[in-house]
């Protein structure tokens, strides 16, 4: 007999929206949950399994988005974009169901183009499906977006008792868990007057682009989000109602954490679930978050960035940039990983995961699709047998040709394909045989490429095997 359970969380409100004056990840708990529908509890009987499904008030994440930087119109272009406008030709490996209730032309196509993006980042055999509705919304908050679900013991989970968002849940189950409900939801400000709605990552100074909010949005919605909070011991309770008391879970206190929630760490590298050190709630709990040393450890995010991935935990509690997040000061603005950060700069553009968001969706559970895969270079050196190498560009960066030698010990047949920031292919460099201790040299051509981050993957019949080249004017 198996069991899975997803908890119903009021269309998950554990979403994120931006705002003009701070982005805000904010989980609220209502205090009656426990009483009331914690245990709302429905079970049924097909053969030899059982499915719970427990209803619970919603944990309100809310995302705001300050724009408190400086206008990153006036820095060059290489500083302020991560671009790559979408190829319709490329092949995404998940796909995207998407329902838009009351878009504009203009915002559906921008919305689009982002989910166009994540496609392309991650694999799934099940469609994951959105409802995004153009709506007004209150004060200076320009949208939100999340997962609508969370199941736990579904078949093929990696973790017991772990909560997966329902897009990730029903990848790694390979079905449909809840094929009534969206996977997603998501609502965007309809009167918000200052939207870049272009898809070529050219915002103009004073305005918001929104492809890079939908896909800061999206991502939440696909698993970068965690139940940790900090109890400001006034109003609804976030944890027990004492004054800087930590906690985390679902609205049971000491329950079950969400997958990204068992890869946070403190500084000197002790689990924040780790009940032993930090009881939930507890004072200690509630200090380690705002330590500003949490850490995502992660076995991807450490390969790829040499380090545990540094999360947002500003010494004040941030109800909503606090702990979901990158740490801005890691990942400033204009850094190829800002993506999944709190903040975001007025004509600053990120149309791309990055390497160190696309690492920590593999460590939760995603398998990657080609874009993810080419920069978090998932196919490390340590994959070339012995007695094969590929030499690192020369020059790099480069603005006219980069060179690299290939050497194999056996002849074999090797393709080696330039691919750029969101995984297209931009250019065969090679497709052939290459003879046993005969080098080749790889020329990557600056002439027709724009400034910007690039991928040489070289692959033989038993290595694989990638380097990185940049382009600058």
């Amino acid at each position: 007999m198996s069991r899975f359970t997803a908890y119903v969380v009021n269309s998950f409100q554990f979403y994120g929206s931006y705002s003009a004056s701070g982005f805000m990840h904010v989980i609220q708990r209502n205090a009656i949950l426990a009483s009331t529908l914690l245990f709302l509890c429905s079970t049924t009987s097909t053969g030899a399994q059982n499915s719970d499904v427990r209803v619970m008030a919603a944990p309100v994440t809310v995302c705001e988005l300050p724009i408190e930087h400086e206008d990153m119109s006036r820095a060059n272009e290489h500083t302020r974009r991560v671009r790559g406008n979408y190829d319709p030709n490329a092949r995404g490996r998940a796909t995207f169901n998407v329902t838009y209730n009351g878009f504009s032309g203009p915002a559906q196509t921008a919305f689009q183009f982002a989910v166009d993006i994540w496609e392309q980042h991650i694999e799934s055999n099940v469609p994951i499906k959105v409802t995004a509705n153009w709506v007004p919304l209150a004060g200076n908050i320009l949208g939100s977006a999340g997962a609508a679900l969370v199941h736990r013991d579904f078949p093929g989970a990696p973790i017991a008792n772990t909560w997966y968002g329902s897009a990730l849940a029903d990848a790694l189950a390979g079905i449909d868990l809840s094929p009534a409900g969206s996977d997603i939801n998501a609502n965007f400000n309809s009167t918000f007057p200052n939207w870049y709605f272009g898809t070529d990552g050219n915002t103009p100074g004073g305005q918001t682009d929104f492809v890079t909010v939908v896909l800061h949005e999206l991502g939440h919605g696909l698993g970068f989000f965690g139940t940790m909070e900090v109890d400001n011991g006034t109003g609804a309770q976030e944890c027990d109602g004492v004054n800087g008391n930590g906690c985390w879970d679902l609205g049971a206190p000491n329950e079950f954490p969400a997958v990204y929630d068992r890869f946070a760490e403190d500084g000197p590298g002790i689990a924040l679930i780790n009940t032993g050190t930090y009881p939930n709630p507890s004072a200690a709990l509630g200090s380690a978050l705002r330590s500003n040393s949490v850490h995502f450890d992660g076995a991807q995010v450490v390969a790829t960035i040499g380090m545990r991935g540094p999360l947002y935990a500003p010494t004040v509690w941030n109800a909503g940039s606090s702990y979901s997040h990158w740490n801005e000061a890691s990942f400033p603005a204009g850094d190829p990983n800002s993506l999944m950060t709190p903040f975001i700069s007025a004509g600053e553009s990120i149309h791309s995961p990055g390497a160190v968001t696309c690492a920590a969706f593999e460590d939760v559970g995603w398998t990657l699709g080609t874009a993810c895969s080419i920069l978090v270079a998932n196919e490390p050196e340590a994959l070339i047998a012995e007695g094969e190498s590929l030499e690192n560009a020369y020059p790099n960066p480069f603005s006219n040709k980069a060179t690299l030698t290939l050497r194999v010990d056996r002849s074999q047949h090797v393709r080696a394909v330039l691919y750029d920031l969101l995984g297209r292919q931009i250019v065969l460099l090679y497709d052939g045989d290459v003879r046993a201790e005969t080098p080749i040299t790889l020329f990557v051509e600056g002439g027709s490429l724009r400034p910007g981050v690039y991928f040489v993957r070289v692959a033989g019949e038993q290595f694989v095997t990638t380097r990185q080249v940049v382009r600058v004017d």
